[in-house]
C-alpha cells in the first residue's frame, strides 16, 4: 500500500465517520446555538480541527514509539480502565 493511498483511505474513513448519527446530532445541536452562519461555520471548522490535531498527535506518538494502539491496549488496558474508573467513582 502505498502513502499515497493510505492518506486517501484515511481520509475518506474520517469523512464516514464525520457523518454518523452521534457527529451529525452532536454537532448540528451545538451549531444551532450560534447566531450567524459566520459562527456556525468557524463552530464547525474548530471541532474539525480539534479532532485532526488528536489524531495527528496519537499518529504521530505511536509513529515515533514504533508501536500500534492494539499493542498498547492489550497491554496496559486492564489497568488504564481500573484507574479510569477510581478517578470516577
Amino acid at each position: 500500500m502505498t502513502v499515497l493511498f493510505a492518506l486517501l483511505l484515511g481520509l475518506l474513513q474520517g469523512v464516514r465517520h464525520a457523518f454518523e448519527p452521534d457527529h451529525v446530532v452532536a454537532v448540528s445541536t451545538m451549531i444551532s446555538e450560534q447566531r450567524t452562519v459566520r459562527a456556525r461555520v468557524a463552530y464547525a471548522m474548530a471541532w474539525g480541527i480539534g479532532h485532526a490535531t488528536m489524531l495527528l498527535l496519537v499518529g504521530g506518538l505511536l509513529m515515533l514509539l514504533r508501536t500500534e494502539l492494539e499493542t498498547i491496549l492489550q497491554k496496559r488496558g486492564p489497568s488504564i480502565m481500573a484507574s479510569a474508573g477510581r478517578s470516577w467513582s
